[in-house]
């Protein structure tokens, strides 16, 4: 069942279909009500830490996804939070699934997180657009306010030296990767035209594996 796919949200919607996914949490309590624009915005780090709405992503990891974590202690703090890889044969793969966020991630053989990709609701198969998500500015963003739903000129300005990388010649959902990270990069996955962001990754090129569970 595992399949070699091109962008960012069917790479993790394999994922989660080979995990056997689990019925979706509610969502965090206390989740903050956006403006209805698509306006950008940054997060607050003052903020509820739980939400992710506040999630701050860098090349470092998405909200307190870092890399290096430990992963069974940040889901001991994100009970809303289901895990759903009990049929991935692969030890170091991780999923976490909720109505707002869904994570795909690595580990080492520690525990210990070594890339993770967030996608949001309504990004299995088509984008995050304003008419799929409930608010185009739920969930993570960077330092410079893109997230999902943001378009991808947005992410050029915001990273000028950021590189397009897709996985196959013929695809036109290319991934943006932002360099400069000391171990691992931020990039961001787009739909096809007009290209807005669907997905946010931090792995040791930016980009996600092709496979999970393979």
């Amino acid at each position: 069942m595992n399949r070699r796919l091109a962008t960012a949200s069917l790479v993790i919607a394999a994922a989660f279909a080979l995990a056997g996914c689990a019925t979706a949490a509610p969502s965090p309590n206390g989740s903050s009500t956006a403006p209805a624009t698509t306006t950008e915005r940054t997060p607050t780090p003052s903020a509820d830490p739980l939400n992710p709405a506040n999630w701050i992503a860098s090349a470092t990891g998405i909200g307190p996804f870092q890399i290096g974590a430990d992963v069974t202690s940040v889901e001991a703090r994100l009970p809303w939070l289901s895990a759903s890889n009990e049929e991935c044969p692969n030890p170091n793969a991780v999923f976490l699934d909720s109505e707002q966020l869904k994570l795909a991630a690595f580990t080492d053989d520690s525990g210990r997180l070594t890339g993770v990709t967030a996608t949001g609701k309504g990004s299995y198969f088509s984008a995050p657009t304003p008419a799929a998500l409930d608010d185009p500015l739920d969930g993570p963003r960077t330092a410079s306010g893109i997230g999902f739903g943001s378009p991808a000129s947005a992410v050029m300005t915001a990273y000028p030296t950021a590189e397009k990388h897709q996985y196959f010649d013929d695809d036109g959902s290319p991934f943006l990767v932002v360099p400069g990270g000391a171990t691992t990069l931020l990039s961001f996955g787009t739909d096809d035209p007009p290209q807005t962001v669907v997905s946010i990754n931090v792995w040791p090129t930016g980009l996600p594996p092709y496979e999970y569970c393979g």
